[in-house]
């Protein structure tokens, strides 16, 4: 991938993002694998949250925990297209940040949203 914006409703497989070089990709769904491995720069974004409890992989760091502004413009304009439910939780959660791939450039970042509230 290398820009725009990927939405998957439904579980993905292995290594949902591998060598991303930009771009998102939104997650309803679960996951398997690593996500984001190899990628050099965009946004993973996990709205279910690490349910499995899988690694996100050995080459990715937390950051912060945050409310990211441009999630919920984009959440906004997918509800606005009449084509997705956004449970409104959506845009008031927390979200963690993680910086990945570490061995490329720490561009790359996925967004795993928060099972605590701040």
């Amino acid at each position: 991938m290398r820009r725009g914006t990927i939405v998957v409703q439904k579980n993905v497989g292995e290594n949902v993002g591998i060598e991303m070089l930009a771009g998102s990709i939104l997650l309803f769904g679960g996951h398997q694998g690593e996500p984001g491995l190899g990628m050099k720069r965009g946004s993973i974004i996990l709205l279910q949250g690490n349910q499995t409890g899988q690694s996100l992989g050995y080459q990715s760091d937390f950051a912060v925990t945050y409310q990211p502004v441009f999630l919920r413009a984009l959440l906004k304009h997918l509800e606005k297209t009449g084509h997705f439910q956004i449970e409104q939780s959506f845009y008031s959660d927390w979200y963690d940040r993680y910086s990945c791939d570490m061995a490329e450039s720490e561009r790359g970042e996925i967004l795993v949203r928060a099972s605590v509230e701040i």
